[in-house]
């Protein structure tokens, strides 16, 4: 369908690491992370580069982790050694307490979009990063819509609402400074 460029479309990227993450966040710290994240963009957007009928790439959906910090570094520290595990040991040297472990996985999270950006950019520079369609954006820490700001084109959110709600958005804006997109835009049953 993408191929017949008969209507705007937008992708959702492909093998950088949060199949295989903890709640969706990939292990940044392994050796070659980087490396995978180029030969998955160079695979995946390479081939869209010049495809005028590409709005751009969404890196996730609704990342698990979300408002789950606290709880994800626990599982990292429970679960098997891999590097995470490692970089979350030697951070929480000084000092274990809930605000130190929320800043780990935001600086984890920087380091992913960071990286995953910087790899699109270089395959395809001709499309937006689209970023995350993030689900609950009205209780979203500063520290994330500050790191989305960074890294994104736009910002973009699912409304399961009858409409966006107006404070939301602004305090959105405020912080990210980016223009906004609706990824997925449905309310249930009412």
């Amino acid at each position: 369908v993408y191929g017949m460029n008969r209507k705007a479309f937008t992708l959702q990227m492909r093998g950088i690491g949060i199949e295989e993450g903890l709640m969706g966040l990939p292990d940044v710290y392994a050796p070659g992370f980087p490396g995978k994240i180029d030969a998955a963009s160079k695979s995946f957007c390479e081939p869209f580069r010049n495809n005028p009928w590409l709005l751009g790439y969404f890196t996730a959906n609704e990342p698990s982790w979300h408002d789950q910090e606290v709880r994800l570094c626990q599982m990292i520290l429970d679960g098997a050694d891999r590097p995470i595990k490692t970089a979350l040991k030697e951070w929480l040297k000084a000092g274990d307490i809930p605000d130190r472990r929320k800043q780990f996985i935001y600086d984890t999270f920087s380091i992913f979009l960071h990286t995953v950006d910087q790899s699109i950019q270089k395959y395809d520079p001709n499309h937006l990063n689209l970023g995350i369609r993030f689900g609950n954006v009205s209780g979203m820490d500063r520290e994330i819509l500050k790191i989305c700001g960074e890294v994104f084109d736009v910002f973009s959110f699912n409304c399961y609402d009858l409409y966006p709600k107006k404070e939301m958005m602004d305090r959105a804006m405020e912080i990210t400074g980016l223009p906004m997109i609706i990824g997925e835009f449905h309310f249930g049953t009412v």
